[in-house]
């Protein structure tokens, strides 16, 4: 089932997710290098920084997101999960700040690169098994290939 965002919701998601790009980049270095999982019992974890958007909508179904950071244009990090951590988003700025400091494939974001930085979320929708192998669209579906347990 196809949900659409209005572009407010959108834009609150975008802007929550950069938010925490540039919280994570700013970050004193310490912090940047401790991963870890949201906790639902941190007060954080579950509650909206004061000066985040508001990313709480009812009704909207994800079962996972990606977070893709640019700088000028080029890929810098892209982290994801298939489930949440626990809240919406939690796990939006679990990813954002992953994405910007932790995709191995990348230099982290430094703060000096801020003002060239885009950022997109790709929310994912439900999983929901194929009965045919072939019942997909490549850009428009992803796909989860689970065999033997894994």
């Amino acid at each position: 089932m196809e949900q659409e965002l209005s572009t407010g919701q959108g834009n609150a998601i975008i802007a929550a997710a950069e938010a925490a790009v540039r919280a994570a980049v700013n970050a004193p270095r310490e912090e940047k290098s401790v991963p870890r999982e949201p906790d639902a019992a941190e007060p954080d974890a579950a509650e909206p920084d004061a000066a985040e958007p508001d990313v709480t909508f009812p009704g909207l179904e994800v079962s996972g997101l990606f977070v893709t950071v640019r700088v000028g244009g080029r890929l810098r990090g892209c982290i994801g999960f298939l489930e949440p951590l626990s809240t919406f988003a939690a796990t939006l700025r679990e990813a954002a700040r992953r994405a910007a400091t932790e995709d191995a494939r990348f230099p982290t974001v430094e703060a000096g690169e801020l003002d060239e930085m885009t950022v997109d979320v790709t929310l994912l929708g439900p999983l929901l098994p194929l009965s045919d192998a072939m019942d997909f669209r490549i850009g428009d579906h992803g796909l989860v290939i689970e065999a033997h347990g894994r």
